[in-house]
């Protein structure tokens, strides 16, 4: 679990609150594992790359490149079209390259830069799971 300190404390958020939102997750979690085929793709000594639609406050994409990182890939980037200046910042820190195409000061939500932000949903990532990756050398 990765947990933003800073935005814990600027928004008061209760560690009860904390608590039941982790209970959540780790329920949907259990849901996917068990509904989702089964997917291990060998990172070690490659280069992983990461995509996302956006970025916000990048909880989502810090847990995915700490989970990565436990895999040994050779270098990870993270490209995304989206993002807040900050969060990119300290994302950059974490990988070795970020490619994000717009930073902009006054960020809002990553659905409001684009028109149409339709959920994924499980139906759409199950067949994107059962297709073979394309993995170099």
């Amino acid at each position: 679990m990765v947990l933003d300190e800073e935005m814990i404390q600027q928004y008061n958020i209760s560690s009860e609150y904390i608590e039941s939102t982790k209970k959540m997750q780790i329920e949907e979690i259990r849901r996917r594992k068990e509904e989702y085929p089964p997917k291990e793709i060998p990172l070690k000594g490659k280069i992983a790359i990461l995509i996302d639609d956006g970025i916000a406050t990048g909880a989502t994409m810090f847990v995915a490149i700490k989970a990565v990182k436990k895999m040994d890939p050779k270098k990870i980037m993270v490209a995304i079209p989206v993002g807040p200046p900050d969060t990119v910042e300290k994302m950059k820190q974490e990988v070795d390259k970020v490619i994000c195409i717009l930073t902009p000061i006054y960020f809002g939500a990553v659905g409001s830069f684009y028109q149409i932000f339709d959920q994924t949903t499980d139906r759409e990532v199950i067949e994107l799971l059962e297709k073979k990756p394309r993995i170099g050398k």
